[in-house]
């Protein structure tokens, strides 16, 4: 987890016991702002070692955030703390935001390398089919000249054979 997710749950703790906001409260703050958090995530976040708060999601972490700081967007109205707060908050977001493009940028480049791969086989597939097709019109060929010799020979021995004297067969 990153420094700066623990720095706003430690903060987002710190601002809920000042706030004496309840953990209802939060998932209720949540959910008008269109974001579902259970009571059990956030009772997670606010109450369980760091470590097992850090493996929340992060965009949970920031919806509760948002909760517990709530109309701290007006920086006059705004105690220090709650700008800090928000600071954070941001900080997070944009950690996250990073991560997410650096992950683009990754899937993009594996998607160009599968591209190439598939137009490289796709490729073989061509000249494969193109030999295979060579192939089989050979095959044609051989089989009906084969067909041909077989279909001489027999005739040759049914002639010979109405014919008994002359040719091979000689009774």
């Amino acid at each position: 987890m990153s420094p700066n997710q623990a720095e706003l749950i430690r903060q987002i703790r710190e601002m809920r016991e000042r706030k004496g906001i309840t953990y209802q409260q939060i998932v209720d703050a949540c959910e008008l702002a269109g974001e579902s958090v259970c009571k059990a995530t956030v009772q997670k976040v606010m109450t369980a070692p760091m470590e097992s708060a850090e493996q929340c999601r992060p965009t949970t972490i920031q919806a509760i955030a948002r909760a517990v700081i709530g109309d701290a967007y007006n920086p006059e109205t705004v105690p220090k703390e709650n700008i800090e707060a928000l600071k954070v908050l941001l900080a997070a977001r944009e950690e996250m935001d990073r991560e997410r493009q650096k992950g683009i940028v990754d899937r993009t480049g594996q998607i160009n390398r599968m591209q190439s791969t598939i137009e490289e086989q796709q490729e073989e597939i061509k000249r494969k089919s193109k030999t295979i097709k060579i192939m089989i019109t050979w095959a044609a060929i051989a089989t009906l000249l084969l067909l041909l010799v077989a279909a001489g020979l027999l005739s040759y021995l049914i002639w010979d054979f109405m014919h008994p004297g002359i040719g091979l067969i000689q009774q």
